[in-house]
């Protein structure tokens, strides 16, 4: 059964998690050489809107490998955007999460990434392949777009 197999994938980190099967090497482990991982804000913002219950979330994110979708998720704890815990490796990567719930500031910026179209606009002009951008970046941009939208 792959990973994502009659689980959503939320449900399904949270699962690895605490069924424990994370820590088989043989299930979790990448070659070293495959091991950098990237900051994926489209999973980002998906494993956010799947937190609040989108089914169309739920299914856009069966798209991404797993080691993707846990790293991000891990990221996510890390920036203090959820409320959870990261499982960690041997050599301190992300191997399993458990997200409980966004904090203020998840939803802060959920609230300004959650229009499809804003979300478009922002990759093209903040998140080009080739740019440096912070989250800050991106999050004082779509909130700044969503002013212009309320008329603010």
């Amino acid at each position: 059964m792959s990973w994502n197999e009659g689980m959503e994938p939320a449900e399904a980190v949270r699962h690895r998690w605490a069924s424990g099967w994370t820590t088989s090497a043989s299930r979790t482990r990448v070659p070293k050489s495959e091991k950098i991982m990237k900051r994926d804000m489209d999973v980002i913002r998906l494993l956010l809107l799947q937190l609040e219950g989108s089914a169309k979330a739920t299914e856009d994110l069966k798209a991404y490998d797993e080691p993707t979708v846990v790293y991000n998720a891990a990221l996510l704890v890390d920036a203090g955007l959820v409320e959870g815990a990261v499982a960690r490796g041997g050599d301190n990567s992300p191997i399993g999460v458990a997200m409980n719930h966004m904090t203020w500031s998840g939803h802060d910026f959920l609230d300004a990434a959650r229009d499809d179209n804003l979300w478009k606009k922002a990759k093209q002009n903040v998140m080009k392949p080739a740019a440096s951008y912070t989250f800050e970046i991106v999050k004082a941009y779509l909130k700044a777009e969503v002013m212009k939208h309320i008329g603010g």
